[in-house]
Order: structure tokens, then C-alpha cells, then sequence
């Protein structure tokens, strides 16, 4: 792993570290920038829910926090630094992680967030999907999130490989009181047959860089 950076990589919502991530974010700005494009198959409805409560759950740490609704950046002009400098941490809730990726193409997030991380701007969390999106592959992600949906205003091409900042996948919702938490167990099957480096989170677990 190339270093410096600073990651809060969780399985479900912010874990049971929030004050680690509090104190990660020491130095930093205190604002938040909220990426739910995961979770862009959902209904407006249901996303306005989800943001409301992550939003709600910074507040109580003391934080304020927006979104970053990276559809805005599909067009020419893509996402760069200076869109990103005023926040201190970047949040990148759950979903499917094939969507993600492709938000993260299409918009010029992949090559923003690499740059910033680099040069020790920002700190970078996720939950789920979130965390998963920066391993090299996304290799076995099929057999948890379908890879062939895709929301409207979308490339249809599927991504099939992960940021690179890790070299290991993240098995999320491990062995947890989750719907999700029995596909997680043939990923698993999946990444040890193929013998590719993985790591299993279970929800309340995270995984910390500083």
C-alpha cells in the first residue's frame, strides 16, 4: 500500500470507532462530503432516508457534512480538487459496488480522490461497498452485487477492477446479523479457491490506516 493515507474502512455504517475516526480527522477539516452513488438503483425517497440518517450521525460527532451526488460530474467537466478541499473527510456509504465504480469513472473521482490521498488532503471512509471499492479487483463482487444493473445515465460497460489502494478485497457483513451476511460467505469460498488476498470485516469491525 502506497502511503500517506488515512482510511476508515467499515463493514456496516461507522462501526464502533467513531471516535477513531474522529480522532483520524484531527488536523482536518471538520466537513464531511457524502458519496450514496452505491446506492443509485434505490428510490429517491429511500436515498433522501439514508442521507438523513448518515447526516444525522456525523452531527452527533460534531460534524457537517453535504453531499457529493457525483452524477453532477458524468458531463464534460469532471470532479476535481477544488471541489473536493473543502472537506476533511470524505463518506462513502454501502451499496452496490459496481455502481460505485462506474460513478467513479464517469465522474473523475477515481483519479481526484488517488491524488489527494497522496498528498495527505483528505481522509477517505466507507462503509460496504464503500471499503470494498478500493481493492485492485472486484473480481467474485458478482456473486454479492449484480453487475449488469445499471441506473440510469450510466456507461453499461462493467468495471471490474478496484482503486488499487489496497492490495486485498474486503469481505464486508461477515458472519453479522445481515441479510447480505450468507453471500458473504461464498465470495469468501470464492476469493480462497482463486487465492486471492482478501480480508473479512464483520459489521461493527473496521479496518484503519492513519
Amino acid at each position: 500500500m502506497r502511503l500517506p493515507m488515512k482510511l476508515y474502512l467499515s463493514s456496516y455504517r461507522l462501526g464502533e470507532k467513531p471516535e477513531v475516526l474522529t480522532n483520524l480527522l484531527s488536523g482536518f477539516k471538520q466537513h464531511v462530503g457524502i458519496i450514496l452513488n452505491a446506492g443509485d438503483l434505490a428510490s429517491s425517497e429511500v436515498r433522501s432516508e439514508r442521507l438523513k440518517r448518515v447526516t444525522e450521525r456525523f452531527e452527533q460527532l460534531g460534524l457537517s457534512s453535504e453531499e457529493i451526488d457525483l452524477r453532477s460530474y458524468f458531463g464534460e467537466i469532471k470532479i476535481s480538487k477544488k471541489d473536493i478541499e473543502k472537506f476533511g473527510l470524505i463518506w462513502v456509504q454501502g451499496g452496490n459496488v459496481f455502481v460505485l465504480r462506474r460513478a467513479y469513472k464517469q465522474s473523475g473521482f477515481d483519479m481526484c480522490l488517488d491524488a489527494m490521498l497522496q498528498s495527505n488532503i483528505i481522509v477517505y471512509g466507507g462503509e460496504s461497498a464503500g471499503a470494498v471499492i478500493l481493492g485492485k479487483t472486484l473480481e467474485g463482487l458478482e456473486l454479492v452485487d449484480d453487475s449488469r444493473i445499471v441506473p440510469e445515465g450510466y456507461h453499461h460497460n462493467c468495471i471490474r477492477y478496484g482503486l488499487g489502494l489496497i492490495d486485498y478485497t474486503i469481505i464486508p457483513h461477515y458472519k453479522s446479523d445481515n441479510p447480505e451476511s450468507s453471500n458473504m460467505d461464498i465470495l469468501e469460498e470464492f476469493l480462497r479457491n482463486k487465492k486471492l488476498p482478501y480480508r473479512t470485516l464483520r459489521d461493527g469491525e473496521v479496518i484503519i490506516y492513519s
